[in-house]
């Protein structure tokens, strides 16, 4: 595949639309708190927690 200056706009537009995607999963993903007696831990490990639950 040679790489056109077309190519790289439809690249670039991917990657756009990805970053835009990510950032909509990153504000989903905070609005969700692991609230447990036995489960404290930083916002990281409850987004990483999160995000297994909704893959089951």
């Amino acid at each position: 595949m040679a790489i056109t200056t077309d190519s790289l706009r439809e690249i670039n537009r991917a990657i756009s639309q990805l970053n835009e995607a990510a950032q909509q999963l990153q504000q989903e993903i905070s609005r969700f708190t692991v609230r447990s007696e036995s489960f404290s831990a930083p916002a990281e490990e409850q987004a990483q927690y999160a995000l297994r639950l909704a893959s089951v």
